[in-house]
């Protein structure tokens, strides 16, 4: 029944109507994101032609960025892609590159498996339950973490004094306005 209603209207309209019938609104942030999602294109080609009208400035040890970007914005003028760029990541497809962030990832985190199971290291504790490995760093007990010595030390301020404290010497409580506005 929901295929064939889907033929008819798209999902988020559905959803538009369901939510219509129960006497319900949708967020702005929803109807937002869903105008978005629509013109795609628009956003996109949008968010191309304001990277191309910036101007890049850097300060002392952001230079390499500043040229970065700009000749970013040259390629991108002359070849309609990125091209000859330092950061080849940049000029790769984004399901491509996040499938092999994936891959690194996951055969990163089976060489620390493997480096863990095979070497005496007593700050992780390795378990396999099942057939399934899995490692946790060790944990004390629960009183020593909660009473832990140091925090004894330290005298006990409520979080008011603090803030009395901090807008006396630097009054950015001025910078706030209360919600109601009466008080």
């Amino acid at each position: 029944m929901r295929i064939s209603a889907f033929d008819i209207i798209s999902q988020s309209d559905l959803e538009s109507v369901c939510f219509f019938l129960n006497d319900q609104r949708r967020s702005v942030d929803e109807a937002t994101w869903q105008y978005y999602g629509q013109r795609d294109s628009l956003r996109v080609d949008l968010i191309r032609e304001l990277f191309l009208c910036l101007r890049f400035e850097g300060r002392h040890g952001s230079e390499r960025l500043v040229h970065t970007l700009s000749q970013a914005q040259v390629e991108l003028t002359q070849h309609n892609e990125l091209s000859q760029t330092q950061l080849p990541k940049m000029a790769s497809k984004p399901d491509v590159l996040i499938q092999e962030m994936e891959q690194a990832l996951e055969s990163r985190l089976q060489d620390v498996s493997d480096y863990l199971e095979k070497s005496d290291n007593r700050n992780v504790v390795l378990r396999i339950p099942k057939g399934k490995r899995s490692w946790r760093l060790p944990t004390g007990s629960k009183s020593l973490m909660v009473n832990n010595p140091f925090f004894a030390q330290l005298p006990t301020i409520a979080v008011a004094d603090v803030l009395r404290m901090v807008d006396r010497d630097t009054g950015f409580i001025e910078c706030f306005r209360h919600v109601l506005g009466a008080q």
